[in-house]
């Protein structure tokens, strides 16, 4: 049964081929080129139909509130639109819950001693108003971070200022709150 099969499956694709239409191509001169006459597919321009545009008037705002009216030329369907609107709104909802985010704060002292501890916060206090200080003990060490820096940027930029007084301060990768770390300016 098998060989059977096997050779009867090549002798019906065998038999399709040979009922199938054939196909008759216009005749093309190889070697010199293609004698196809496409001039019935290209587009046709005529310059004298075409007026010359005015200047654009300068343009009224209209009021946010309110969305233009959809013409029949318009590309976008009304639908997609409030399909945006309502994912738009609902990452916005979403985002109103978030409190903190992975942020980067400067860690200036790390430590035994309260004492230094409370000297260096003080420091940032007098030098640095703008950034909240962090003060952390897990027995026996204490750790100082001041900010609450969202981009690398910014925190890189206090941390030159910072370095020169500290040379051992370092960038540390911390959760940080959304609302301090805009408050930094």
């Amino acid at each position: 049964m098998n060989r059977i099969s096997g050779f009867v499956a090549p002798l019906g694709l065998l038999f399709l081929l040979a009922c199938a239409p054939k196909v008759t191509r216009p005749a093309t001169t190889v070697g010199s080129g293609v004698s196809e006459d496409l001039s019935a597919f290209r587009p046709r321009y005529n310059p004298a139909a075409v007026a010359p545009t005015p200047a654009p008037a300068p343009k009224k705002e209209a009021p946010a509130e309110k969305r233009p009216a959809p013409s029949k030329g318009n590309d976008q369907p009304l639908h997609i639109n409030r399909r945006l609107d309502m994912v738009l709104d609902t990452l916005a909802q979403r985002n109103r819950y978030v409190k903190h985010v992975r942020g980067y704060r400067i860690q200036l002292y790390v430590g035994t001693n309260r004492q230094e501890a409370d000297a260096v916060k003080i420091y940032v206090y007098q030098n640095f108003p703008e950034l909240n200080v962090y003060l952390t003990y897990s027995a026996p060490t204490y750790r100082l971070r001041a900010g609450d820096f969202v981009a690398r940027l910014d925190v890189e930029r206090y941390f030159e200022a910072v370095q020169a007084q500290y040379p051992n301060a370092m960038i540390q990768t911390d959760k940080v709150e959304i609302r301090k770390s805009l408050a930094i300016k």
